[in-house]
């Protein structure tokens, strides 16, 4: 995995590669050796190529007896720092051993914020902040079991940023930079989040945005009003959408209602329209903290979200299969060529890129209407594409002086549209 040319996208052995990530947080702590072949055949067969790990403990997994941990525990039932469980460490390199083996890249977290003091989850929960004298002696640990397999390693987890948390985060990226300086670096940062303090930014490769879980209306926009964001105003670089909201996941804060199929298809959409075009994260509630029949929920349980189903079912939700035939069709064309067209539609919902200097025209609409763009396109042919049932048609399109006006489809629900020059 390296950064292409364009500093916009990633390569693999040469090739343009559209990171699709799956979230399985919880992998090194939850899943046996059986689960996690037949997760992993799965998910390949859905065309996914990430996976995003917690190397520790996710703090928000499902609960069961006798879970493998990293490190010992102290009388109050925290880590204690200085017991290290190299068996732990062991089996997880065994994980990501299978997994690259099989085709797939990792990403692995290695500071996730609950462990890290000042941030919004330590406050929520402080038994397992990291002293910061053993940051370093940890991310050696780190160095040491995974950076043989070339994983892109991902210093932050869900986090804010404040002086003190900062600093964990600086030692950390440090650290891991002298150790392994030729793996790809990046943060994962909070959801609706829009700052990365430079002291990261100037020695991270690539970005990630978190448009998250929070379905209170004014956030409605933020798959693509953060995309734009971080494309406009941050040094090029590519551009992760690496957590969108969750298939089935309650919303957050515990509001009433959970995510459906269409929901996570739009933010994906939305999202890689709109300057996120690298790749995207999809996520199914139940499978990142890997529930079971036998394990129960934290008390914590993150911000307060309904109660997910078991992994077996939440691995076959049909929103996984949308965001595979995403990059499908991202791979059927030159995608490391997009250019977001903030200017050519007036309503913000509505998602417009190009491709090969306008040789092709994406526009996502969440409804099947009238589109309306800001310019003339003569030429073209244009298709339109069901998401949700997989439909194709052809659709007619007139021109005026400055404007290209597209007939609206019969689609069930959201459209890709495709003019081809």
């Amino acid at each position: 995995m390296r950064i292409s040319i364009n500093q916009r996208s990633f390569e693999k052995n040469g090739q343009p590669f559209f990171y699709l990530a799956d979230t399985c947080w919880s992998a090194f702590t939850n899943i046996t050796d059986t689960d996690w072949l037949y997760y992993l055949k799965h998910r390949k067969l859905q065309g996914f190529n990430v996976l995003q790990i917690n190397i520790l403990p996710q703090w928000d997994a499902s609960v069961f007896e006798g879970r493998i941990m990293p490190y010992s525990l102290n009388e109050q039932g925290g880590f204690d720092y200085s017991k290290i469980n190299l068996a732990y460490f062991e089996h997880a390199q065994s994980m990501v051993e299978i997994a690259t083996t099989m085709g797939f890249e990792v990403a692995l977290v290695i500071l996730w914020c609950n462990y890290v003091p000042s941030t919004w989850a330590s406050q929520m929960s402080d038994v397992n902040i990291m002293p910061k004298e053993y940051i370093r002696e940890y991310v050696q640990l780190v160095d040491q079991y995974f950076s043989k397999f070339d994983p892109m390693y991902v210093i932050s987890g869900d986090t804010d940023f404040n002086e003190v948390s900062t600093e964990y985060y600086e030692i950390a990226m440090d650290e891991i930079c002298r150790l392994s300086p030729k793996t790809l670096k990046t943060t994962h940062i909070k959801g609706r989040y829009l700052q990365i303090p430079n002291s990261l930014v100037n020695k991270m490769d690539f970005y990630m945005y978190q448009s998250g879980h929070n379905a209170e209306p004014q956030n409605a926009n933020m798959p693509y009003f953060q995309a734009e964001h971080f494309y406009k105003n941050y040094p090029v670089k590519p551009l992760i959408n690496s957590e969108p909201c969750y298939e089935q996941m309650g919303f957050s804060r515990g509001l009433f209602g959970k995510w459906s199929q269409d929901d996570v298809r739009k933010a994906a959409y939305q999202s890689v329209l709109s300057g996120a075009f690298a790749g995207i994260t999809y996520g199914a509630a139940g499978v990142y903290q890997w529930h079971t029949p036998d394990s129960y929920f934290d008390e914590l349980m993150g911000e307060g979200f309904a109660r997910c189903e078991d992994w077996m079912k939440a691995l076959h939700y049909p929103g996984a299969w949308d965001y595979g035939w995403l990059k499908e069709h991202m791979e059927s064309m030159s995608f490391e060529t997009m250019v977001p067209e903030y200017h050519l539609v007036s309503n913000e919902q509505i998602r417009v890129s190009s491709v090969n200097d306008k040789e092709m025209i994406l526009i996502y609409s969440p409804v099947p209407t009238q589109i309306k763009l800001n310019e003339r396109f003569d030429g073209y042919s244009v298709k339109a594409y069901d998401l949700k049932n997989r439909q194709v048609m052809q659709l007619p399109y007139s021109t005026s002086k400055d404007q290209t006006h597209i007939d609206a489809s019969t689609c069930a629900k959201d459209v890709l549209v495709v003019m081809s020059r």
